[in-house]
């Protein structure tokens, strides 16, 4: 599976609008927690609630770099 691939499918799926994935994340914070939800649910993971706006979501690099390690710490 395709981590990138598929968490920017969900994004663009909750954020229902063209989504420029090099740019800063312009997404409101109900389509965030809606984001989250569904990231935890595909890859079984947990998102730190006290990380999501001060560390996860500064940008979509370091979205797709927690949900990578998270998978990563999770099969070892």
């Amino acid at each position: 599976m395709n981590i990138r691939k598929e968490t920017k499918r969900i994004i663009k799926n909750v954020a229902n609008k063209p989504i420029d994935f090099k740019e800063k994340i312009l997404l409101s914070s109900i389509e965030i927690l809606t984001i989250v939800a569904e990231l935890e649910k595909k890859f079984g993971i947990i998102i730190d609630d006290k990380k999501i706006f001060r560390e996860i979501f500064l940008n979509y690099e370091t979205l797709f770099e927690y949900i990578e390690n998270s998978l990563y710490y999770k099969g070892s």
